[in-house]
């Protein structure tokens, strides 16, 4: 007896969709783990600066990528910053932790010094060649990263006290990280006492 087969003739575009509706699924499930993985994750700014003396900034917002609204889930460990008085006390780099939920992320935090220190500065008079030092003429300098270094802008400024005159420079006054004023002071070099005196 001869065995019957029966071949089905398959169309090719309802393998094409079978297959195409397959894949898209696929697509979905992974694109759902991702944005759900995304959305339970923490996501923390690459590079996080904060400055010397200013007091910490405890919005969980400053250190993040995406700016959330409820931030009741999240929790933020700045203790290892230095403090003192209430405000940033070292610069330094520093690990900070961020807690969403059940997860947390730590990251490195730079504190930095970008300001000028606060400076005052007075005329001086000596005598022709009298000894001075250009520090003389700064009778103010406040910066938390000292000490303040004063320099003359230009080389010749220095030497100055050697003829009599008036004469009107400029002198640089910086701290400890470069952050600097630049400030225009006068000297005087009188010709006799009675001239210095007066």
């Amino acid at each position: 007896m001869d065995n019957d087969f029966y071949v089905e003739e398959t169309n090719g575009k309802t393998v094409f969709f079978t297959i195409l509706i397959f894949i898209v699924v696929i697509g979905l499930l992974i694109g759902g783990f991702f944005i759900y993985k995304d959305k339970n994750s923490i996501h923390v700014k690459n590079k996080i600066n904060l400055e010397l003396g200013d007091v910490i900034n405890k919005d969980i917002n400053y250190y993040l990528k995406n700016k959330v609204k409820d931030t009741s889930d999240y929790d933020i460990d700045l203790s290892k910053i230095p403090v003192k008085d209430g405000v940033i006390s070292e610069v330094g780099e520093y690990k900070i932790v961020i807690k969403y939920k059940n997860k947390s992320k730590s990251k490195m935090v730079n504190v930095v010094d970008t300001t000028k220190p606060i400076v005052e500065v007075t005329d001086l008079t000596v005598g022709v060649n009298e000894d001075y030092d250009v520090n003389d003429f700064v009778t103010k300098c406040e910066d938390l990263s000292r000490p303040c270094e004063v320099k003359y802008v230009k080389d010749e400024s220095s030497n100055l006290q050697e003829k009599a005159g008036k004469y009107t420079f400029d002198i640089t006054i910086s701290d400890a990280y470069g952050n600097e004023v630049k400030k225009s002071v006068n000297l005087k070099n009188p010709k006799t006492f009675n001239e210095k005196i007066q």
